[in-house]
């Protein structure tokens, strides 16, 4: 069984692991897309300027808030705002016959759409966790 020290611990570890780990994800992405990129895409993902330029902003801020447990608190609950917007727009984008010609810029893709909306839990997981350490 686990110690009251244990769980406070694992808490407090738990939120700086998930952005440290979201940060390298969206890091190698966001540089990959830029690197690597063909015709729009870069593997299953979309690989636009805007992003590819947003992928490595978000990785750069993960790693920022992955030093500490309330900075990942703070990061948890943005990046979950953030990307489920940018998956609601996403679904929409892709269910469209007619992009609104942003899709050379953004060209998200349904792999896109997963990512950001599993991003988007783990958000909300990260500003959870950290949000039941205080008392």
């Amino acid at each position: 069984m686990m110690s009251k020290h244990n769980q406070q611990s694992m808490v407090s570890t738990a939120p700086r692991l998930f952005a440290l780990v979201t940060g390298i994800v969206y890091l190698v992405l966001g540089l990959g897309g830029f690197l690597f990129a063909r015709d729009g895409h870069w593997g299953i993902f979309g690989a636009g300027v805007i992003l590819n330029l947003l992928r490595t902003v978000i990785g750069l801020l993960a790693l920022v808030a992955a030093q500490r447990a309330t900075a990942s608190q703070l990061f948890g609950w943005v990046l979950f705002a953030a990307l489920l917007a940018l998956t609601v727009f996403g679904v929409l984008l892709a269910a469209t016959s007619h992009p609104l010609d942003v899709r050379p810029v953004l060209e998200i893709r349904w792999a896109d759409n997963i990512l950001h909306a599993v991003t988007a839990v783990i958000g909300l997981v990260i500003g959870i966790l950290v949000q039941r350490r205080r008392p």
